[in-house]
């Protein structure tokens, strides 16, 4: 549907994948707010208001972000990607959803590595997608390193 709206209107036609790979990978609505809707609504509407955001389970999260972005050509992979990093790490709500971060910056990684296969190494984009290369990768291995202080701290509790 939402590629026919897209060829009827003339609109770029990866728009839609763009946008649902944008809202999977941005954070989920807050649970408390949700929670809060549900007791002020009848107990009819109530059951009207439980739906399921896939956002909240990681990986079928990621396996929907993994289709979508099989329907992308590969520069645009990339920059939808770069988004979506840059609106999380804007976002409050994700400030320490790690996990979140790590896949978002690993389905990133990917795309980067794909990238580095069809560029020409002479081009002066190398020297900088390398550079963002090895940004990524450091900001992963961070993300790693924090998660698992915190999933040790909880432990010792």
């Amino acid at each position: 549907l939402a590629r026919r709206f897209m060829k009827d209107y003339g609109l770029n036609k990866h728009i839609p994948q763009s946008t649902l790979i944008e809202f999977l990978l941005s954070a989920p609505d807050d649970d408390a707010a949700n929670s809060e809707r549900s007791k002020t609504n009848s107990d009819e509407s109530q059951m009207t208001n439980q739906v399921f955001d896939i956002r909240h389970d990681l990986n079928q999260t990621e396996t929907a972000v993994r289709e979508c972005l099989a329907l992308l050509p590969i520069l645009n992979r990339n920059l939808v990607l770069r988004k979506c990093l840059m609106n999380l790490e804007k976002d409050q709500r994700c400030a320490k959803d790690y996990d979140r971060h790590a896949m978002v910056l690993q389905l990133y990684r990917e795309c980067l590595n794909k990238l580095s296969g069809v560029m020409k190494k002479s081009d002066t984009r190398a020297k900088m997608h390398e550079e963002e290369t090895g940004r990524i990768e450091r900001r992963l291995q961070s993300i790693v390193i924090i998660s698992s202080i915190f999933e040790k701290y909880q432990s010792e509790k």
